[in-house]
């Protein structure tokens, strides 16, 4: 740029930092935004999730000496207290709420070593899983969280000690 004197004018160095840094951001932003997170590290939170809530359950079982149960279904899943005689989706419990699988989540459920066909929600008349008052998991299962378009896959599944483990599924 050329002043009235007749003088070369151009921008600072720290101008052109400036730009460049709030280009920077914004386009930082605008990735987040978009993407945030790749489906296998998508994949792996929403199951880390439903281990460390079925984790909870089973604890809140055995300290409030009540039963407790779960019931996985297509769309997601509900946890469910055994009262007054029946099976009940749990009310009230923002920790152990009715969730929903990302979009790109499929689940599948094995109840003593047969896959079983789940419904579209998770709302029905009684869990596939129960964890007892007693600190025991009936009926032995495996559930598995995998991703529709990819071979990644997530186990989870009780141990010898009564323990939720969960672990990555060879691809």
């Amino acid at each position: 740029m050329i002043t009235a004197d007749g003088r070369a004018r151009g921008f600072t160095l720290v101008e052109v930092l400036v730009v460049v840094l709030i280009i920077g951001l914004l386009f930082g932003i605008a990735v987040l935004a978009i993407n945030p997170g790749s489906r296998e590290a998508r994949l792996e939170k929403e199951a880390a999730r439903l281990w460390r809530l079925m984790s909870l359950a089973g604890e809140e079982a055995l300290l409030q000496a009540r039963q407790l149960g779960l019931r996985v279904a297509d769309s997601g899943y509900a946890f469910y207290a055994f009262e007054d005689g029946q099976w009940k989706v749990l009310q009230g419990d923002k920790r152990l709420r009715e969730r929903e699988f990302p979009e790109f989540v499929r689940a599948e459920v094995e109840i003593e070593g047969l896959r079983i066909v789940l419904d579209e929600t998770p709302v029905a008349a009684k869990p596939q899983i129960m964890l007892l008052s007693s600190g025991e998991i009936i009926p032995d299962f495996a559930i598995f969280l995998r991703d529709r378009e990819t071979d990644r896959s997530y186990r989870l599944a009780p141990s010898e000690e009564l323990a939720i483990v969960m672990r990555l599924e060879a691809e």
